[in-house]
């Protein structure tokens, strides 16, 4: 899957840096992603986003962690 996207901020972080791309909210916006510190983040820019589901974080409205394979349950 991927989602294409603007960066709104980027964090340097040493040698990566923490983007936050706005994608118009789906699932969330922005959606923070961690690129090497060589990649293109500059605010304004189109940046398409691949996820795979195993990468992905989730978090509940209280903060918690929801497990990828919880989350499909709590869709069907």
């Amino acid at each position: 899957m991927s989602l294409t996207g603007t960066v709104e901020s980027a964090e340097r972080l040493g040698g990566e840096v923490i983007v936050r791309v706005d994608v118009g909210g789906v699932p969330a916006s922005p959606l923070a992603v961690r690129v090497p510190a060589r990649a293109p983040a500059a605010p304004g820019t189109r940046v398409t986003v691949g996820i795979h589901a195993n990468d992905l974080l989730l978090f509940d409205r209280d903060g918690d962690r929801i497990r990828f394979d919880a989350a499909l349950d709590r869709i069907s």
